[in-house]
């Protein structure tokens, strides 16, 4: 159990990790009250669901995967991660221990943040809703908004693992989603001869996770495209998710520290 105990100290020790949760529980806050004059002008589900998690999946993920990151990155940057080995040779459970530690943090604090959204809000406007606050497909919505962002904490761990260094780890999480799944989705939909694989951008990962939060139809609507269910659109996420922390975890046991 050492390894575990001790990944959940230095987890909650580190300042960045509190510096990551303030910023994701404010910009909450802000993003509730914002939603207040839109989910005015459309109380369907499709509107207010929409804006009620937007602060999950881009800020409170992008947190969660900079947490990730440092979890890892911290010991390569500052090079501690000699003494760790030294006192943990065992390093398959040294890096299970980096990637569950902060994937569970991520998800209380991505559950955190869609609390204080939805309260913010709700206390507001919860007499105008044209749905139930809280039917199963909204909780749905809210539990894949707070997967995702645990999704992208251990795309984060792994990523860093695998370059060995904390600045790689941090762009590579960033361009992935932003750059490549973009150009590769533009791409498919721009090029002529591509037409017959164009509806492939749904498989890419952290497009196929968007829909794990996605209020009906929104996706497809949003894109012209049919677009994966949240139960698939998961599997695809967290399969990326897992095959990139196996990468890492192999290349940290392989390689000297």
């Amino acid at each position: 159990m050492k390894p575990f105990a001790f990944e959940w100290a230095r987890l909650r020790t580190l300042r960045s990790t509190w510096i990551m949760s303030v910023l994701s529980v404010l910009f909450s806050v802000l993003t509730g009250l914002l939603a207040i004059p839109v989910i005015d002008e459309d109380p369907s589900a499709l509107g207010w669901l929409a804006v009620l998690t937007i602060a999950v999946p881009t800020v409170t993920a992008l947190c969660c995967g900079l947490i990730g990151v440092f979890a890892i990155g911290h010991e390569f940057r500052y090079g501690t991660i000699r003494p760790t080995l030294t006192a943990l040779p065992r390093r398959v459970r040294v890096m299970v221990a980096k990637v569950i530690f902060p994937a569970l943090f991520s998800l209380v604090l991505s559950v955190v943040c869609l609390i204080v959204t939805y309260a913010a809000a709700w206390l507001f406007v919860h007499n105008k809703l044209e749905t139930p606050a809280m039917s199963g497909e909204v909780i749905r919505v809210l539990l894949g908004a707070a997967l995702y962002a645990v999704g992208f904490c251990v795309i984060g761990v792994g990523l860093t693992a695998l370059f060995r260094n904390q600045v790689a780890g941090i762009v590579a999480m960033l361009v992935v989603p932003l750059v490549v799944e973009n150009a590769v989705s533009a791409g498919l939909q721009l090029i002529p001869w591509l037409d017959s694989i164009q509806d492939w951008n749904r498989y890419l990962p952290f497009y196929a996770g968007r829909s794990m939060y996605a209020p009906p139809d929104s996706v497809a609507r949003q894109f012209d495209v049919d677009s994966l269910s949240p139960f698939a659109g998961g599997a695809v996420y967290f399969a990326f998710g897992a095959i990139i922390c196996a990468l890492g975890i192999l290349r940290f046991t392989n390689r000297d520290a």
